[in-house]
């Protein structure tokens, strides 16, 4: 169909014509059993690039659908782990190391040395890329901040602006379902995004629920979770809960999901953060359901209680929990936490150093205010003075940041290594607007030279991590940006200086986790949060 829902083929010759349409740049709302992809030629910049803008989507990583294994291997360096996981029956999209010069449009994964390649899954999709074009750069078939859309109607209604065709068949949409995301370390496949082939297999945990228990979780990244006995029961990704129209289909797939597992639950908790809407969710569905309400559950006890549930621990642990945003106990926004704890309480060891956050989301969708704020707070004139050096173009925001810095207004502290990664990024050049959650984590992990894929490990030679300080239970990273301040201006390479960078995030970890160790006797270690999706590459060690 064209975008004013007009017939234009059927049967085997809309698919030829679609075959054309990509080869001619076009970009097509693709359906599938789960949803609808919105795809173009993975090779055509322009293409890409038009994509972007009609989503509105400027930065963040496109996926890729390559004809084959073949295919995959020509764009992409492919282990033999990566190349299983990309051929098993869940069918999900691997991060894989692109190959340089393999044609793919550098606008698909922009300040990335990686992307995202799944294979057809679908008879449709091997039928469309059987000739023409070879790989396609597909994301999600919804417009930026709604949920997907799950009808042909509601496709042409929503998505004419995108596409400029559409290729269709009878049947409907039961589930809507993103594709899932995975990458390989150490052999071993991790999940990033637990999706489509994934989240129907419930997991089964060392501890048991004495009630049906359902915790609707936070509002980035949403997944609900309903527990029975031992068994935990995950929903597909929901996506960030941020608009109306998020917020209603939230509620609508928690209902659907409790009526088809027979099940009305009795206790019913979310994040403790009080400002999210999913903790406003979980009181109205208590009201609903005739179940207790939870008060809710700190952000990094659950990282630590989900870790010990996935692997079957049922002892206390050591967590190390690196995140970009977790509502602390005290008011502060926590996010780089060295813990000792089980299923039910948890004793914070070590964290970061907290900094002021100038304008709070303002500074996190911004870097270079991060940076600011990191400068002026822990190298007092002098970085005051080289923000002002390293950020010319922003006089007036610089200056903004040490007035809310010194009034006190608007600052709330944070602890976060994702905001650790946003300044040094910024710092160093790399990302200085985040227009996507962890883009400037993301780009700075790119440049580290360390690995050919995620599952071949080249050990550093003669690469040390910069200094810092652990002075009671703060882990102070003022003599770390010195040192990188040092090394950038004596003219050392950015790759370099990102590269030791990570060392000491890890230098950083190692450390605290002994320390902990010595004091507590745990050996056991459990890692989660998101920042550690950034430094990936650090797994196989």
């Amino acid at each position: 169909m064209d975008r004013a829902g007009q017939i234009v083929g059927q049967g085997q010759p809309a698919v030829t014509q679609a075959q054309a349409w990509l080869r001619d740049g076009k970009i097509l709302a693709i359906k599938r059993s789960s949803g609808f992809h919105l795809a173009c030629d993975a090779r055509n910049d322009e293409a890409i690039m038009e994509l972007r803008c009609r989503k509105r989507r400027p930065a963040k990583p496109l996926a890729v659908m390559a004809r084959d294994l073949e295919v995959a291997n020509e764009i992409c360096r492919v282990t033999a782990a990566e190349a299983r996981l990309l051929l098993s029956p869940e069918a999900p999209i691997v991060l894989l190391r692109m190959r340089t010069g393999a044609g793919l449009s550098p606008a698909l994964a922009p300040g990335l040395n990686t992307v995202g390649v799944m294979l057809p899954y679908t008879k449709l999709q091997r039928q469309l890329l059987a000739s023409g074009v070879d790989v396609m750069g597909c994301t999600s078939g919804n417009r930026s901040g709604l949920p997907a859309v799950n009808s042909d109607r509601q496709a042409l209604m929503e998505l004419g602006q995108i596409a400029d065709y559409f290729l269709l068949y009878d049947g409907s949409i039961e589930q809507l379902c993103d594709d899932s995301v995975t990458f390989v370390a150490a052999g071993q496949s991790q999940v990033i995004r637990r999706s489509r082939g994934y989240y129907t297999a419930a997991i089964t945990i060392p501890v048991r629920a004495d009630k049906p228990t359902l915790a609707v979780g936070g509002d980035l990244k949403n997944a609900f979770c309903l527990v029975l006995n031992n068994q935990a029961y995950l929903s597909r990704h929901m996506g960030d809960v941020v608009t109306v129209e998020s917020k209603r289909n939230l509620i609508e797939n928690i209902v659907t999901f409790c009526r088809e597992l027979g099940v009305t639950p009795a206790l019913v908790t979310a994040d403790l953060h009080p400002g999210y809407y999913s903790g406003r969710i979980a009181s109205q569905l208590a009201e609903r359901f005739g179940a207790v309400r939870h008060p809710g559950v700190q952000h990094h006890h659950a990282h630590l209680a989900a870790c010990l549930g996935e692997n079957g621990l049922v002892e206390g642990a050591i967590g190390i929990l690196l995140d970009g945003t977790g509502y602390g106990t005290d008011g502060q926004l926590w996010g780089f936490e060295v813990v000792v704890g089980n299923y039910a309480n948890y004793r914070r060891h070590y964290q970061l150093a907290a900094v002021p956050l100038p304008g709070g989301e303002y500074a996190i969708r911004n870097p270079f205010v991060t940076a600011v704020a990191y400068l002026s707070f822990f190298l007092g004139r002098r970085g005051e003075q080289l923000a002002l050096e390293l950020f010319p173009q922003y006089p007036s925001e610089v200056a903004l940041t040490k007035q809310l810095m010194a009034a006190g207004v608007n600052c709330p502290l944070s602890s976060s290594c994702g905001r650790l990664f946003d300044a040094v990024a910024a710092i160093l050049g790399v990302c200085h607007h985040n227009t996507y959650e962890g883009q400037a984590p993301s780009e700075l992990s790119s440049l580290v030279p360390w690995v050919q894929s995620f599952d071949s490990f080249i050990p550093m030679e003669n690469v040390t991590s910069y200094p810092y300080i652990i002075d009671g239970a703060e882990i102070n990273p003022a003599p770390l940006l010195e040192a990188i301040i040092a090394d950038l201006l004596a003219g050392t390479e950015i790759a370099n200086i990102a590269w030791r960078f990570h060392e000491t995030i890890v230098s950083m970890v190692r450390e605290a986790a002994a320390l902990v160790r010595a004091a507590t006797g745990l050996n056991c270690v459990v890692l989660s949060g998101g920042s550690w999706q950034k430094v990936q590459s650090y797994a196989p060690r």
